[in-house]
C-alpha cells in the first residue's frame, strides 16, 4: 500500500503530458480553410461565438479581425476561469477563406488573471471544437 500512492502520482504525472497555454499550440492546428466566401465565413465566426455563449468584443471586417469577449466560468475548487477567442480571417479566393484562431484561457489568482495551462491534447481539442462550431454555422 505504501508504494501505491507514489506509483499513482508518477503514473498521473507521466500520462498528463507537458502543460502548455492555448496560445502556444502550433499555428497549423489553430488554422483552417473554410469552403465559404469571406462574408459567409466572417458571419459564421461571429455566430459561433454566440452559439458558445461568448459576446463580441471587437470586429473589424476590413482587416479580418473578430474578437470575442471573455466568457467566465468556475471550476471544481471554486476559483474563477475565463476564456476568449480572437479570429484572423483572410480571403483566399471567392469560395475559400482562411481562419486562424487564438484562444486565451486564464485563471484568477491572488495576483490577478494569469494564463491557464493545459495539456497539448486538451488545447488541440479546444481548437478542433471551435472550428467544428464555426463550420456548423456555415
Amino acid at each position: 500500500m505504501r508504494y501505491l500512492i507514489p506509483f499513482l502520482f508518477l503514473f498521473t504525472a507521466c500520462s498528463s503530458g507537458p502543460m502548455i497555454t492555448a496560445q502556444s499550440v502550433p499555428t497549423p492546428t489553430r488554422t483552417d480553410t473554410l469552403e465559404a466566401s469571406y462574408d459567409r465565413a466572417f458571419t459564421a465566426v461571429l455566430d459561433a461565438y454566440s452559439a458558445k455563449g461568448f459576446g463580441v468584443d471587437e470586429v473589424n471586417k476590413d482587416v479580418g479581425l473578430a474578437k470575442s469577449g471573455f466568457k467566465q466560468s468556475g471550476n471544481i475548487v471554486g476559483s474563477k476561469a475565463r476564456s476568449q477567442f480572437s479570429a484572423r480571417i483572410s480571403r483566399l479566393d471567392s469560395t475559400r477563406t482562411k481562419v486562424q484562431l487564438t484562444a486565451t484561457a486564464q485563471r484568477e489568482t491572488m495576483s490577478g488573471w494569469n494564463a491557464a495551462s493545459m495539456t497539448e491534447e486538451r488545447a488541440r481539442k479546444l481548437y478542433a471544437n471551435a472550428f467544428s462550431t464555426i463550420k456548423d454555422q456555415l
